[in-house]
């Protein structure tokens, strides 16, 4: 486990240290594709994109200044760069030439408009599972509203939970809702929140590779930071529970979520200024990932030192879930050591690595629900011992 997390750090590092150095790309400092680009926009028509035209096809002016108002549309100079690069790229792999970088980012072959149609598909993958929790929630919230099977609520309740899940799982899902809302339950609360901020960011990738402007940037990186963040926060409350007492002290709890809050906030507002860089972002969070993946480590390792026969099988499914998750997790970002060419045109090594997060993030949750379900009966069963204290006492 030790090599594992030292191996993580190392490759996180490599991979801060590639990135930065993937924004000083080689291909759009090339003279003859300058040249390219501005033989093509000199041809054409900077009103309408198109080659220029006689003033007799105004019909068609017409409709490029209608797609101008579209999130899609490319002005003269944008199409014109993609064209030249397309060229450029098709013409040296043709020949056996390594291709170049534009911009910071490879070339890929566009699909309805997209910039990385592969990124932008395993990005809106990567928000199924959080997407299929706020359903389940939403159909807790159904089927608990539902005081009698003859009401208007529960007729649309139980028509809409065949289309999901059958009447026998609705039941366990309503019953381990209620349980899960419970005082005891100290994680729900914070679990509620946790798949609308990854969706929000997922959406806000897809937006972002499918087309990449100073304002998709900001929305990506910012949601990016937010849901890190926020899975920092998970996995301080989760593993600083028993050592801290956290729920014997609910004013650590606030003044922990208020720092995090306040470091997240702060830099938000950098980022939304402009005052800070790219790579300053990417340092940030890589910080807090590994602060994340330090926390979980702790979380895992402890038990191993301190072993209780009592806990041990109870615990020793749901921990090997969320070591297969870490682990999963950080094989995923070795991925971007490999900073390879798109393959077909649309693979690349930051593609591939949102697309084996997705498996990921189904399993992530079948983890919280087996912890939330492992506290409940440990709860039971300390109530059940003080209760049966008391009566030996009496």
């Amino acid at each position: 486990m030790r090599i594992l997390i030292s191996s993580f750090f190392v490759c996180i590092a490599i991979v801060d240290i590639l990135r930065m150095g993937a924004n000083a790309s080689y291909g759009d400092m090339q003279p003859y594709y300058l040249e390219c680009v501005w033989s093509c926009v000199d041809a054409q028509d900077e009103s309408s994109c198109q080659e220029k035209q006689k003033p007799s096809q105004q019909h068609q002016h017409q409709q490029q200044q209608q797609q101008q108002h579209s999130f899609l549309h490319r002005t003269c100079q944008e199409a014109c760069e993609y064209k030249c690069m397309r060229a450029i790229t098709n013409e040296r792999k043709s020949k056996g030439l390594a291709v170049y970088k534009y911009y910071g980012h490879w070339c890929f072959d566009r699909h309805l408009g997209l910039e990385e149609p592969a990124s932008v598909l395993f990005s809106l993958l990567n928000a199924l599972p959080h997407v299929k929790q706020i359903l389940a929630k939403l159909m807790l919230v159904l089927l608990s509203s539902s005081s009698s099977p003859s009401s208007p609520t529960a007729a649309t309740t139980s028509g809409v939970s065949t289309l999901l899940i059958d009447k026998d799982a609705s039941a366990k899902l309503c019953t381990s809702g209620n349980k899960s809302r419970s005082s005891n339950s100290y994680m729900a609360l914070h679990l509620d929140f946790y798949p609308y901020i990854a969706l929000v960011a997922w959406i806000s990738s897809a937006v972002f590779h499918a087309k990449k402007t100073p304002l998709t940037s900001l929305i990506d990186y910012c949601g990016a930071l937010v849901f890190i963040a926020f899975g920092l926060w998970l996995s301080m409350r989760k593993v600083l529970e028993t050592p801290l007492s956290l729920r014997q002290r609910p004013w650590l709890v606030i003044l922990l979520f208020s720092c995090l809050s306040a470091l997240v906030a702060a830099r938000l507002v950098a980022m939304y200024s402009g005052s800070i860089s790219f790579d300053q972002h990417m340092q940030l969070c890589i910080g807090l990932t590994c602060a994340t993946v330090v926390l979980w480590a702790a979380w895992l390792l402890v038990p191993l030192v301190f072993r209780s026969k009592s806990t041990e099988n109870k615990n020793n499914n749901n921990r090997l879930l969320c070591l297969a998750c870490q682990i999963g997790f950080c094989l995923a970002a070795l991925l971007e050591l490999f900073d390879f060419p798109p393959l077909f045109g649309a693979f690349d090594a930051h593609s591939l690595w949102h697309l084996c997060t997705v498996p990921l993030g189904f399993l992530w949750y079948v983890f919280w629900e087996g912890e939330i379900k492992r506290e409940e009966e440990e709860e039971e069963e300390e109530k059940e011992n003080d209760s049966r204290t008391q009566g030996s006492t009496k």
